[in-house]
């Protein structure tokens, strides 16, 4: 399965993959969508609170 963003680094594809294991793949996209490109920590703040909303939510 790729990554939801397509980037040449393969670190940061590996960290998108770790990121959409841990959190879901939706929720790696939608914080990809909304972050600036290539910062990975941002990414991963959002997709897990995202993550939570969505499980408190249910």
């Amino acid at each position: 399965m790729r990554p939801a963003a397509f980037s040449p680094d393969p670190d940061y594809q590996s960290k998108l993959l770790e990121l959409e294991k841990k959190y879901g793949r939706w929720a790696v996209r939608v914080a990809i969508a909304g972050c600036p490109h290539g910062d990975i920590e941002g990414i991963e703040r959002e997709a897990k609170r995202l993550h939570e909303v969505k499980l408190h939510r249910r």
